[in-house]
């Protein structure tokens, strides 16, 4: 995941849109990935209506249906201000790793 301030664009990777919708699925999980530079977190919900309940400042959510469409790379969804676009794995993970995400219910950490 990469915020870029100045287009108020966040980059989502494959990785990150799976990922979200797992935790999704997962009943332990806050259903969230925060951005490296701790700026955005994302928060996965399954509804519009669910949306409104989470938003607050520094936290952007994102449906179900957004995230199926964000399933194909370069794809773009709208929130707010912002754009959120998928871009592939390699796009943020040649030069570093990837981020740990933690799945609470079964303990898998990816």
């Amino acid at each position: 995941m990469k915020w870029i301030p100045s287009s108020s664009t966040l980059e989502l990777t494959n990785r990150n849109v799976t990922a979200l919708l797992d935790k999704l699925d997962d009943p332990l999980s806050a259903r969230s990935l925060v951005s490296p530079c701790r700026f955005l977190q994302v928060t996965a919900v399954a509804t519009p209506g669910a949306a409104e309940a989470v938003i607050s400042a520094g936290t952007l959510p994102l449906t179900k249906a957004q995230l199926e469409t964000l399933r194909a790379e370069g794809q773009t969804v709208r929130v707010g201000a912002v754009t959120v676009v998928s871009v592939p794995d390699a796009a943020h993970y040649s030069d570093r790793a990837a981020g740990t995400v933690y799945m609470p219910s079964s303990g898998e950490t990816r």
